[in-house]
């Protein structure tokens, strides 16, 4: 069911919104930036990273340091949204830190691709590699599954665990030759 007009008035066609149109979102959204409420500001970045406001990079690049984690994990993910080289070279970056937020950063990253992903195959970090097969299986396809073979044969059970996990809904095709690997 939907909206029937009134009689005489002509059936009309939705209208599509362009959501990278910063015009199209209220002007109040704009200025939320420095909210005292973490959810304020996070939702900022996303509405940023959505609008691919020029803005968008140095915001998520500041959220990155914000006070609170959630604000942080985020921004890291909403770079990703930009889907522009310089983000992509902001969550490289951020990768070669020793932080707990790598594993986000990386989630940032599979925006980017699985080819982007690959490159963290050797990690050191298992929690970082356990993120990566979380991400690769995004990807059906038989240079992810070749990856995760790799990870299958980890030297960490948690990350060899996360692998099985992670696949469970991919198609035979795909699934049975990592498995036999």
């Amino acid at each position: 069911r939907g909206f029937t007009p009134p009689a005489g008035m002509p059936p009309s066609e939705p209208q599509k919104i362009n959501l990278h149109d910063a015009t199209v979102w209220p002007q109040s959204l704009w200025e939320n930036e420095g909210d005292p409420d973490s959810s304020v500001r996070a939702g900022y970045g996303l509405l940023l990273a959505v609008a691919r406001d020029p803005r968008a990079l140095d915001a998520l690049t500041a959220q990155i340091a914000d006070t609170h984690t959630d604000v942080q994990r985020r921004a890291l993910r909403n770079l990703g949204l930009l889907q522009s080289d310089a983000a992509r070279n902001k969550l490289r970056e951020y990768m070669q830190r020793k932080s707990l937020l790598r594993k986000t950063a990386l989630q940032g990253l599979a925006a980017h691709g699985e080819v982007e992903l690959i490159k963290y195959i050797s990690d050191e970090d298992a929690g970082v590699r356990e993120e990566l097969a979380q991400q690769l299986t995004r990807f059906q396809s038989r240079r992810s599954a070749f990856a995760l073979v790799s990870l299958l044969t980890d030297r960490v059970p948690s990350v060899q665990h996360a692998v099985l996990k992670a696949v469970e809904g991919w198609p035979d095709d795909l699934l049975l030759p990592l498995l036999m690997h």
